[in-house]
């Protein structure tokens, strides 16, 4: 998606409207394209009708022929589905994490208890016969 916009103010809420984002995330990325340079980066972006998505994107100021910087465009790319996905992997990967290390402790666990149960059993057979 491309979007371009004649100043700061109304491309600030036609791209970046979420208000998920500190004043300082702003005020860093104005300062990068103030120089001008391209800023590129993650953030929240809400749509038409309020739902809020994660993008990857890039916003280059244009320039007139004095230098002047006359317009800013953007190119974002929706990253929601693959942000979730990742989480949902990690937590996977979390979930075998825990069942191994569950799995070993119940192992180290069983283990002096069946050689104690093997013991007291072997005692029971001595002292009947």
């Amino acid at each position: 998606m491309m979007k371009c916009c004649p100043n700061k103010n109304r491309f600030w809420t036609r791209v970046l409207k979420s208000e998920k984002h500190s004043p300082t995330f702003y005020k860093g990325m104005w300062d990068i394209l103030s120089i001008p340079k391209v800023w590129t980066g993650h953030f929240i972006n809400k749509k038409k009708d309020g739902t809020l998505y994660r993008v990857e994107g890039s916003i280059s100021p244009t320039k007139d022929s004095t230098n002047k910087i006359i317009n800013y465009a953007a190119v974002q790319r929706d990253v929601t589905d693959e942000i979730r996905l990742e989480w949902q992997l990690r937590q996977a990967q979390r979930m075998e994490a825990i069942g191994t290390l569950a799995g070993g402790i119940a192992h180290d666990f069983n283990n002096p208890i069946r050689y104690y149960g093997l013991y007291r059993a072997s005692e029971l057979r001595c002292s009947r016969g």
